[in-house]
């Protein structure tokens, strides 16, 4: 947080309600120093998969006063920026890994990023975001499952591919209205990207 704070203002944006989320924040940042604003469930906008489980999703248009294009969110469920997909950097779940060093990796990208005019132009060409246009949600899921073997033998060009195919599917799903998506929603299978960031530390900006 203290490198994000060189180059960004920081703001929490979670799906956790506020005594839960504040309860580890105030640990992280006690002085509130380090994190400018902080957004919690309420401020989310809930759909539903299966008409049962809940799904949260950040929709960036809340933050008033600030332009998508100096914006990005980072997230380990990439839904959670379905509306905003060019805005969103997804990243590894923390699992009690002492070895974590995605935001090592992370670092790395939020450089590069701030020296964009448009956040987004980065985010396009290091995730292929533009090119995501096909396949069904039920599909997506089906594309994050890479073992730890097979992550260790992709390549970054075959990481990035695979995470163009895990997105596309969300740009279709998120094609119909905000209404539609609510009455008509789409199963949703609950499975997690297991793509890492170290994939992507070699995209720089041009």
């Amino acid at each position: 947080m203290k490198e994000a704070n060189k180059h960004f203002e920081v703001i929490v944006f979670t799906a956790g309600t506020k005594n839960y989320a504040d309860s580890i924040l105030n640990i992280l940042d006690p002085t509130g120093e380090l994190i400018q604003h902080r957004l919690y469930r309420e401020s989310c906008i809930e759909i539903k998969a299966d008409n049962k489980t809940s799904l949260y999703i950040k929709d960036l248009r809340i933050l008033e006063g600030r332009n998508l294009e100096d914006m990005v969110i980072v997230d380990n469920a990439v839904i959670s920026f379905a509306y905003q997909i060019d805005n969103g950097i997804p990243i590894l779940p923390f699992r009690e890994d002492k070895e974590d060093t995605e935001f090592l990796h992370l670092i790395k990208i939020m450089k590069d990023i701030s020296e964009e005019n448009d956040c987004r132009a980065f985010v396009r060409r290091a995730f292929k975001l533009s090119e995501i246009m096909k396949t069904d949600i039920d599909s997506y899921a089906h594309f994050y499952e890479l073992s730890e073997s097979d992550e260790d033998d992709s390549s970054e060009e075959d990481a990035l591919e695979l995470l163009a195919k895990c997105q596309r599917s969300l740009s279709m799903s998120f094609k119909k209205s905000e209404s539609e998506i609510k009455n008509k929603p789409k199963k949703c299978k609950k499975k997690k990207a297991r793509l890492s960031l170290k994939h992507f530390k070699k995209v720089k900006s041009v």
